[in-house]
């Protein structure tokens, strides 16, 4: 049987999907979610959204009380996973002060931020504000850092470090956390670094006030250190 041929049919048509343009960035490295001035149909969408929508035309004060209680209040724990190098990086959310060996909890997803550019602009601040950010190794620390635009690393507020890492912080092999997340408040420590650290004849208690100490004089005394 001889092969068919492949044949030109002049009714077919084959156009090429246009590729969906990426949003602009800021220096800081944000989604710049401002409207061209010649992008009247996104205009018209975003004058719709405010005024229609019954979310959106609630008073400002009442939406940000919204949106703190819908993606703030959690710790987001950053691991690895995978098997090939280098391993991508895991999320998993817990609400402040919940029992850790819970296994059963909810699972927390942040994706009202990408419902629209308002509530982009509204909401994405406050995932790293109103959040407490932990790490399970040094590498992760860095890592997390390195990836983070500029902008969300200056919004970081709270941080749970891994007990390696505040070793290599206290022998100023680490840069200040003042300098490396400017606006931070909290940083919570492991308590086995106050194990660790403690001198012959000291109490626990002793060495937890002396690893304070040692943080006030490198962070200020605005930054509340926790265990």
């Amino acid at each position: 049987m001889a092969k068919a041929r492949a044949t030109s049919d002049s009714r077919v048509r084959i156009t090429k999907r246009k590729s969906v343009k990426q949003a602009e960035k800021l220096k800081s490295g944000l989604l710049d979610v401002s409207i061209p001035q010649n992008a009247t149909h996104l205009m018209k969408l975003a004058e719709r959204n405010s005024t229609q929508s019954p979310l959106l035309r609630l008073p400002p004060e009442i939406r940000n009380k919204i949106w703190k209680y819908t993606v703030g209040g959690l710790e987001i724990n950053i691991g690895e996973v995978g098997t090939v190098f280098p391993m991508k990086l895991s999320y998993a959310t817990r609400p402040i002060g919940a029992n850790k060996n819970l296994i059963n909890r909810p699972r927390v997803e942040f994706h009202l931020h990408r419902v629209s550019r308002q509530t982009y602009f509204e909401v994405a601040p406050f995932i790293y504000t109103m959040n407490t950010f932990s790490f399970n190794f040094v590498s992760i620390v860095d890592r997390w850092v390195k990836c983070r635009a500029l902008g969300q690393i200056q919004l970081v507020t709270s941080v749970n470090i891994p007990f390696r890492y505040f070793g290599l912080y206290v022998q100023g092999f680490r840069r200040t956390f003042r300098k490396k997340f400017p606006n931070i408040q909290r940083i919570g420590i492991c308590e086995f670094s106050a194990l660790r650290y403690r001198r012959m004849g000291e109490t626990i208690q002793e060495m937890k006030d002396c690893i304070v100490e040692q943080v006030h004089v490198r962070e200020g005394d605005g930054v509340v250190v926790e265990w």
